[in-house]
């Protein structure tokens, strides 16, 4: 029974010092990604583009966090063409996924946030049938990795569908 005892009160010391550790955070080139990991158990990263444009995702859902901020955000022609260009950027956010067989980065965050805005359908825009979306998925499996292989076509492509559109 001591055991029992002594093991739950160590359980306790080591929960309590986990929830101490700071949030990690990466810099490259001045941009930040910081990982939430303290006050937020669900992993929250927040990708910074540049030009006060700040994406939230969510690495548990695989999904992003959608607030007023990001709402408001289709509607700014120029931080849409930042979007735009930054599909293309190869930098890691060191954040696992299952949308794709390698870590995210943060082109492919750029790019997941392009195809949900109003009106955009990636398998127009690319001109590409994605078939299979898993339970519980916001997007189709092969989506990202289709993007890896093809970053600059992908931008082309993304550039006629937005301008199409009015986005840019």
């Amino acid at each position: 029974m001591k055991n029992l005892i002594l093991m739950c009160y160590m359980c306790l010391f080591l929960i309590g010092c986990h929830a101490n550790n700071p949030a990690p955070e990466l810099s490259n080139n001045g941009e930040t990604i910081t990982v939430d990991n303290t006050k937020n158990p669900k992993k929250i990263v927040h990708i910074d583009f540049g030009d006060n444009i700040v994406l939230s995702w969510n690495s548990v859902a695989d999904n992003f966090i959608i607030d007023q901020y990001h709402k408001d955000l289709k509607n700014d022609k120029k931080k849409i063409k930042i979007l735009l260009d930054s599909i293309t950027n190869n930098q890691l956010l060191n954040v696992a996924t299952k949308l794709k067989s390698t870590e995210l980065k943060k082109g492919d965050i750029a790019f997941l946030y392009l195809i949900k805005l109003d009106n955009i359908y990636y398998s127009k825009c690319l001109k590409i049938q994605f078939d299979v979306i898993s339970e519980n998925s916001s997007y189709p499996d092969t989506l990202l990795d289709y993007l890896e292989n093809n970053r600059h076509q992908t931008q082309k492509k993304m550039h006629l569908c937005l301008h199409k559109k009015g986005y840019i």
